[in-house]
């Protein structure tokens, strides 16, 4: 576990900026054992190399219709090519019972270094990582899923 600490008035931890897209009514799924892009991106422009960007994702839902064997879908938030779950497993977990409706809202987070004064697309991705049958990351009925980044000053 990392624990930041910031200057007392040093201006460290001050939030920039905030950038937020959100899937609106957006059916996304995937039957894929790999991450595959979920189409919910922003795209933000850090102003120093040091400064930090936080990023959240919410709302919407994971969806499992009722199939016999347990479906768990992951999902990660990639900068660019660089996935931030930095594993096989992402930064988040869903899982169904066989032969049960489950439907769980998004919900993960994750502090990025990214030491750039580029322009740096974040995008959710995700993917089924039990069987081959349909994940959906989002449907009409379950919200926006909302992806926020903010960027701190380091």
């Amino acid at each position: 576990m990392a624990l930041i600490t910031l200057g007392a008035n040093s201006g460290k931890g001050k939030v920039l900026q905030v950038v937020s897209a959100r899937l609106n009514g957006t059916s996304v799924s995937s039957n894929s054992t790999s991450f595959v892009a979920s189409g919910l991106f922003i795209n933000i422009t850090p102003s120093s190399t040091s400064n930090k960007i936080f990023l959240s994702l919410q709302g919407g839902a994971f969806y499992q219709g009722s199939t016999s064997t347990q479906v768990t879908m992951r999902t990660t938030i990639y900068r660019d090519s660089t996935d931030l779950g930095y594993s096989t497993y992402g930064l988040n977990r869903h899982s169904a019972d066989g032969g049960q409706w489950n439907i769980t809202p998004h919900s993960c987070s994750v502090y990025d270094a990214p030491s750039s004064t580029s322009q740096i697309k974040y995008e959710v991705y995700f993917k089924n990582a039990d069987t081959s049958s349909t994940v959906q990351f989002n449907d009409a009925d379950r919200g926006a899923p909302t992806l926020t980044a903010y960027e701190i000053a380091g």
